[in-house]
């Protein structure tokens, strides 16, 4: 069952100083977080990119035992994380499984692909990514 996410988004901006230039764009990151078997257990669940929460879902669909995340960020050209994080779930551990995880700005659109992970409370699905 896949869980259709749109990820709307805005623009790149860059700057010249003395010579070098410097992009920072803004992005917008999500996708679905589920519990593998569809029980209800996440209670909480974060989205964080480079360590930072840019989303949080409290309550998940009571009978698919889904969190859609989507946030927005500005990141700069290079190595980046984007993480899935169980914070509080009614049992620990539960399989969890990412669907539809993409990063896209105004010019650019990386699906960073599907994964499936057992999780105890505090823990992440991880994606290390190149930006763009």
């Amino acid at each position: 069952m896949r869980i259709p996410i749109v990820v709307a988004l805005a623009l790149s901006m860059s700057g010249c100083a003395s010579g070098v230039t410097d992009v920072a764009n803004i992005v917008a990151a999500g996708g679905n977080f589920i519990n593998s078997s569809f029980a209800s257990t996440v209670l909480r669940c974060d989205l964080l990119l480079d360590g930072a929460v840019i989303a949080t879902q409290t309550s998940a669909t009571a009978t698919s035992g889904c969190a859609a995340l989507v946030g927005t960020a500005t990141i700069n050209n290079g190595s980046h994380t984007l993480e899935f994080r169980i914070t509080s779930q009614s049992t620990s551990p539960n399989k969890y499984q990412t669907i539809g995880t993409t990063i896209q700005s105004a010019t650019v659109s990386k699906t960073l692909g599907d994964k499936t992970q057992t999780l105890t409370t505090g823990q992440s699905i991880s994606y290390a990514f190149e930006w763009p």
